[in-house]
């Protein structure tokens, strides 16, 4: 009888679980491991959404530009995590190049909310200014959260050109999540008077509204007075906390909001 060869065996061996393949992925990347590289290769072909969603996640990481071209032949991907994961990595690795991919570009338009969010965010990174358009058609998307997050991406890529279309849309937007971010965007942009109403939106009855806020404040430059104001809002909020996230979330913002007080001069600017 004849005894079946390696390669047999290879074939009719039990794969491992998703679990088990991506912590081998993991810890031969972050070990360093000599062949790192090659099972990234494979993961980025393996049959798990999970393992290949991890493999652009840790090809981000460790930034290896080397993976670029296989990065994005995975943005059509059937996964909306693992398009979320590409997205995200070519963000990283190109960060400020100005380069222009109309892939990426089409995936304002993907099917996935989360992904639409992915693909604001990193064409901000990477500065593609022709992209501003594109970005600019999401201040209508359907989803709010989406509306928001490309508000913001307008702010961060195209400066203060874009704030008619922000403030444009802001006066016709009917949900407070999209509005979260129009006035955050505003904000990034240097006008000051529709702060008060960014604040406002602290006591409003959606915990998902009140953390957007709250993780947004620590990051704008504000002077000591909006400080101040921020502060009292946040604790205010944090005196009827929606649920135990919305007590973290407030809790953490305050702390950085007082660490900027504290590192901020006289002048508050």
């Amino acid at each position: 009888m004849e005894r079946p060869t390696k390669n047999a065996e290879r074939r009719t061996r039990t794969p491992l679980p998703v679990d088990a393949r991506v912590t081998r992925l993991r810890n031969a990347v972050i070990s360093g491991n000599q062949i790192a590289d090659a099972m990234i290769s494979r993961a980025m072909r393996d049959r798990s959404p999970v393992v290949r969603a991890t493999a652009a996640e840790l090809i981000a990481r460790e930034k290896k530009a080397s993976f670029l071209g296989s990065l994005h032949e995975m943005l059509s991907d059937a996964s909306g995590l693992v398009r979320g994961e590409v997205i995200e990595a070519l963000g990283v690795i190109e960060e400020g190049s100005g380069r222009h991919h109309e892939d990426l570009i089409s995936r304002l338009h993907d099917v996935k909310p989360l992904v639409r969010i992915a693909a604001v965010e990193s064409l901000a990174r990477l500065q593609d200014l022709r992209a501003i358009p594109g970005i600019t058609s999401c201040l209508q998307d359907q989803d709010s959260l989406v509306r928001a997050y490309a508000a913001i991406a307008l702010a961060e890529l195209g400066g203060s050109t874009c704030l008619p279309s922000i403030s444009n849309a802001l006066a016709a937007e009917g949900d407070e999540t999209a509005a979260a971010g129009f006035l955050v965007a505003m904000r990034l942009l240097g006008d000051e008077t529709k702060f008060a109403a960014l604040l406002a939106l602290l006591s409003s009855s959606g915990y998902r509204v009140r953390c957007f806020v709250a993780n947004w404040l620590p990051r704008l430059k504000l002077a000591r007075k909006e400080l101040g104001a921020a502060r009292m809002a946040v604790e205010e909020a944090l005196s009827h906390p929606l649920g135990c996230a919305d007590a973290s979330t407030m809790s953490s913002a305050l702390e950085r909001l007082e660490g900027n007080i504290d590192n901020r001069g006289p002048e508050g600017t």
